[in-house]
């Protein structure tokens, strides 16, 4: 499995455990912060890429991209 098949999984797998549309924006950011190391050399297309392949809309890039810049400054207190 590549790297964006498995980041697509672990992404798929927070959506499905949060699918209300307030929790889908806040599992796409932490998954952004939480996998912020593995996200940091990937560009646009690779990043949609992850999303489609978890079944997210491409425009959540978007969120990806502002939390990667945040993720400097973050830090995870506890799993969602």
């Amino acid at each position: 499995m590549d790297e964006i098949s498995r980041l697509a999984k672990i992404l798929n797998k927070l959506l499905k455990d949060n699918e209300n549309d307030k929790n889908k924006v806040l599992a796409i950011h932490f998954f952004a912060v939480r996998y912020a190391d593995n996200l940091m050399g990937f560009n646009n297309d690779s990043l949609k890429s992850i999303l489609k392949e978890a079944g997210a809309k491409e425009s959540y890039v978007i969120e990806i991209n502002k939390m990667l810049k945040l993720s400097k400054y973050t830090s995870i207190k506890q799993n969602l």
